[in-house]
């Protein structure tokens, strides 16, 4: 792609601003007005750019355009147009988004790494506010209030961002981020940064806010970072720390280690089956040849048994993509996604290969839920692309 110096451009620094408005606005939002209006002067920017400097496209781009934008938005459509899916308009907005995130990518590549901070900057602070909001629910410090701002502005932020689980549900968190998966990408990023403290800050708010699967995937990269990556120092310091947090847990809240495990504890089904496994097998045995190999499209539904109704999603992010898109274009989005993790080592930077290992395990947790096409990891992969072929191509 034709690169162009826009350092000093003023449409530039509004361009640089409007993204980290699409960023904040997409992680969190008290206005969702607010947030379309951000949304749409970003997009109106990047075509404004993109007019400007007649942009040619390199060969990194056009794959990404094939893979993230033109495959899913074009089968989609052709299955609508033949009346085999609802309208696919409201599910193809995230591969709408990808052509604007290529277009910024373009111009903004050389504040990667800044952005980067910045996204995760964000995702740190909500887990401290999340974190800070359970454990006054847990201690019934304010409790009453709490739940009556949440309430208040019920479908501004519940219905899109945070919720409140029942009272009478045996877990931790009684507020909880929806797309509380992005945890790990800062919780990761931060340990291989060897931001120890910062990382089991994040690790404590996603144990207090039930998060299962997340849990999991973060004390595997604890495994790698102690095994492979830290010295002996960090190792004792993590082990310390570690070691301090559940010794405060258990002596001053000997009831909430057994909720918190309760919390960790995946569903089952009255078999004793995960009811995710159940949901799975339907969707293999709803697929014909035709669907597996090229999918059934974005906005399709398949009939569920175990739930007794149609269902247009499942909580695997793998899977439910296999459903959609088909196995061949899976294929090929790990494929793209191998050849950025790729490049990003070969830039044999810290950063790069904290967001290497940060992407990696946004991808093993998107396994618990359909998150893994959200706008900001799709943003950050783009993103990762562009700045690798360009770091690396330089430094030849």
């Amino acid at each position: 792609m034709k690169r162009y110096n826009l350092v000093s451009s003023s449409a530039y620094k509004v361009h640089y601003f409007l993204l980290l408005g699409f960023v904040a606005f997409s992680l969190f939002s008290f206005s969702p007005y607010l947030k379309k209006i951000i949304y749409i002067v970003y997009f109106f920017s990047t075509i404004f750019l993109f007019i400007r400097h007649r942009v040619v496209l390199g060969a990194f781009e056009k794959a990404t355009l094939v893979i993230l934008f033109f495959y899913p938005v074009v089968s989609s459509a052709a299955l609508y147009i033949n009346h085999q899916n609802e309208s696919p308009i409201a599910y193809l907005s995230q591969y709408i988004m990808t052509l604007f995130f290529i277009l910024s990518a373009n111009f903004l590549y050389k504040d990667y790494l800044k952005i980067v901070d910045i996204i995760m900057s964000i995702i740190l602070l909500i887990s401290i506010v999340l974190l800070t909001l359970n454990v006054f629910l847990l201690l019934d410090i304010g409790t009453y209030n709490i739940h009556q701002i949440f309430s208040g502005v019920k479908g501004v932020i519940i219905d899109e961002y945070v919720g409140m689980r029942p009272a009478y549900q045996p877990i931790v968190a009684k507020i909880y981020f929806i797309t509380t998966l992005l945890f790990v990408v800062s919780g990761v990023y931060y340990l291989f940064m060897s931001r120890i403290q910062t990382s089991l800050l994040i690790l404590l708010a996603l144990l207090v806010l039930g998060s299962r699967w997340t849990v999991i995937t973060m004390l595997m990269f604890y495994f790698i970072y102690f095994l492979w990556y830290s010295n002996l120092k960090n190792r004792i310091l993590m082990l310390i720390y570690f070691l301090v947090i559940v010794f405060l847990l258990i002596w001053l809240y000997p009831n909430l280690i057994e909720r918190v495990f309760l919390s960790l504890d995946f569903g089952k089904a009255s078999s004793g089956i995960s009811t995710r496994d159940i949901i799975v097998s339907e969707v293999f045995n709803d697929l014909n040849a035709f669907s597996f190999l090229f999918g059934s499209g974005s906005g399709s539904s398949f009939y569920s048994d175990f739930r007794s109704s149609y269902v247009m999603n499942t909580e695997v992010s793998h899977v439910e993509l296999i459903r959609r898109f088909g196995i061949i274009w899976f294929i090929s989005f790990n494929l793209y996604l191998i050849y950025v993790l790729t490049e990003l080592k070969r830039c044999n930077l810290r950063k790069t290969d904290a967001i290497l290992m940060s992407v990696v395990a946004f991808y093993i947790s998107s396994l618990s839920n359909p998150v893994l096409m959200h706008p900001i990891f799709i943003l950050l992969v783009i993103f990762s692309g562009v700045f690798a072929r360009n770091y690396n191509f330089s430094t030849k």
